[in-house]
């Protein structure tokens, strides 16, 4: 029974491990400026200028010759020879990843009360206290941990760099 909550704990945290560093990898476009045309008008941009300056905004027009940023209801025009990088700005729902969080913890807690209370003989209605306790626990544990995900998880990729 031990080595069934042993195994069931450490297959737990090798998940929880395993996704920050699968979500860490990232891809370059490299240095195509046709890759900004490519992007759809809206698209939230990170754009690093060649003086180091930064700008942020949603695209609102791509030419042969620079960008246009639209920022807080403002044009700003880049051109290209001023153009160090370009990100594409992403991000994943704060809700959608903290409601994952919830269903992965609460599906793992609840397997670690089976196991947990699993081979002991119990009254009428105590062998579904570990599956709730550990449910309840990892409900928590992975609300919390969806939540930060989602906060942290913005997401730059790599859309265009100059020579």
């Amino acid at each position: 029974m031990k080595n069934r909550f042993i195994a069931l704990t450490l297959a737990l945290v090798v998940a929880c491990a395993h996704a920050p560093a699968a979500a860490a990898q990232d891809s370059h476009a490299g240095r195509d400026w046709s890759a900004l045309h490519a992007l759809p008008l809206g698209t939230k941009l990170s754009v690093k200028l060649k003086s180091g300056e930064a700008f942020g905004g949603e695209l609102s027009g791509v030419s042969d010759t620079g960008l246009t940023l639209t920022r807080k209801g403002k044009a700003v025009e880049l051109g290209r020879e001023r153009i160090r990088k370009v990100y594409r700005v992403g991000g994943r729902s704060v809700g959608k990843a903290t409601l994952i969080g919830l269903g992965v913890g609460a599906g793992a807690g609840a397997a670690i009360g089976a196991g947990y209370g699993a081979g002991d003989e119990h009254e009428s209605g105590e062998a579904a206290l570990p599956v709730l306790v550990f449910g309840a626990g990892g409900a928590i544990i992975g609300t919390a941990t969806g939540l930060v995900a989602g906060l942290l998880g913005r997401k730059r990729t790599l859309v265009y760099e100059s020579n």
